[in-house]
């Protein structure tokens, strides 16, 4: 969805008559309502969950919003869906405590970690506290547009090709060493991988064709903004970047067990997330988290991740989430699966 600045604020606009008289399409105008940054609208989005049976979806929307508020004063609103029976909701209020809370906070969450069953959760818990004590998760592409400058509401900013397209707003930090460590476990790169919401796009699988292009890689969590993804194995972080097709971008290459090295592509991430190239990386490490639909953050696309396996070290790869041949690519359900 490319939308100039003038598009994308007539959209908001005509949006917020509609909500002025409670006209909302919950499955049209999502990314409308949940784009705010702004506590006024706590209220409505609390309202909008209880109406709807809190839809797990309304949720993690929600508290993919009041993270990125960055007051720890809206903990409250998130930390009574902590008990969820739903591992996702669980895991993205563990996330937004990395965001929003305090170091007073990190009793509650060891209290937490010693009781929560499911790992992905643990994995996020544990990165919160670690990012709590270093400070919260920080934004590495401060200099592109996060809001509208208009008010009253604090509205966030719709993605722009022409901004995108600007070459003093894209980074890119790579580690050339030839170091790297052998793994031997994998899991997914997110919990309930592959589960597809109503309403989700279907695409993104492994091989697709694009006229003369194959997909190389898979997209799922489909509209999931904000859930954290984690490492499939260990390895070394090879690349963190930001740019127009990918939005941001983290690579790991990794050693596996037949001897060959991989590097692990997850594309379409937030811009928050605490790695530095050269960082080793566990199976199950927080590396970052889906970015919010059509914005700066995942480079214009609904909200999901891609995630691909490329058969060859990371100074030798192409990085790309298209190739004219799949040869040099692995199919990551396949992989895991089979490891």
């Amino acid at each position: 969805m490319y939308l100039t600045y003038e598009e994308a604020l007539k959209g908001h606009r005509d949006f917020e008559k509609g909500l002025a008289k409670g006209q909302i399409d919950i499955v049209n105008d999502y990314y409308l309502i949940f784009r705010y940054r702004d506590k006024s609208f706590i209220p409505r989005w609390i309202k909008l969950i209880i109406d709807n049976n809190e839809d797990p979806l309304l949720v993690v929307w929600f508290i993919n919003a009041v993270e990125q508020m960055n007051d720890s004063k809206n903990l409250k609103y998130i930390s009574a869906f902590r008990t969820s029976s739903n591992a996702i909701i669980r895991e993205c209020v563990a996330n937004a405590y990395g965001f929003i809370a305090n170091k007073d906070s990190i009793p509650v969450l060891n209290k937490w970690l010693s009781e929560e069953k499911n790992g992905y959760v643990r994995k996020t818990i544990e990165a919160s506290i670690k990012a709590i004590k270093s400070g919260r998760y920080k934004n590495r592409i401060p200099y592109l547009p996060k809001y509208y400058k208009e008010t009253p509401l604090k509205l966030e900013y719709i993605y722009n090709r022409k901004i995108n397209d600007d070459p003093l707003m894209q980074y890119n930090e790579i580690d050339t060493t030839e170091e790297s460590i052998r793994c031997n476990q994998f899991i997914f790169p997110h919990q309930q991988y592959l589960w597809k919401l109503k309403n989700a796009p279907k695409k993104g699988y492994f091989g697709s064709k694009t006229g003369k292009i194959y997909h190389i890689g898979i997209d799922s969590g489909w509209l999931l903004e904000g859930l954290p993804i984690h490492s499939i194995c260990d390895g070394i972080v090879k690349q963190i970047s930001h740019n127009l097709s990918w939005g941001n971008l983290v690579v790991v290459e990794s050693l596996i067990p037949s001897g060959d090295t991989i590097c692990a592509i997850y594309g379409h991430l937030s811009p928050y997330n605490n790695l530095n190239v050269g960082d080793t990386v566990y199976m199950g490490d927080r590396i970052g988290q889906i970015g919010n639909s059509v914005t700066h953050d995942n480079g214009g696309y609904w909200a999901h991740i891609h995630f691909g396996i490329e058969k060859r070290s990371f100074l030798n790869a192409e990085i790309s989430g298209y190739d004219i041949d799949t040869a040099f690519y692995e199919n990551p359900v396949t992989f895991i699966r089979n490891k």
